[in-house]
């Protein structure tokens, strides 16, 4: 996905509780460390619906990895969530890869 801001600023969107409420869920706590954790709730799906996460890796204006340890989404316990950034001109290339799953069509 291409997005029209610089890498700093899609890092600090996708590191940060701050960041996150403006584009997946109003409902997150998130460290900003490594090997710290985050949770993500979704108020919507009923009481008890999130998704917690531990943060494996902060790598300032490229990446961001964190493996899912519960979810609303049972298939999703164990996986890994990347987040790739790379400049592009003025703007930057974000990757999103969610990995790791048991099945392949998950």
């Amino acid at each position: 996905m291409t997005v029209k801001s610089a890498p700093e600023k899609v890092f600090e969107a996708v590191s940060t509780a701050d960041g996150v409420r403006h584009w997946w869920t109003k409902h997150v706590e998130l460290d900003r460390v490594v090997g710290g954790s985050g949770v993500f709730r979704f108020v919507n799906y009923g009481d008890g619906a999130s998704t917690s996460v531990r943060i494996e890796e902060l790598a300032p204006s490229h990446r961001v990895r964190w493996r899912v340890e519960q979810s609303l989404h049972p298939s999703w316990v164990g996986t890994e969530i990347e987040i790739e950034i790379e400049r592009d001109g003025e703007g930057s290339i974000m990757r999103l890869f969610h990995r790791d799953f048991s099945t392949p069509d998950e």
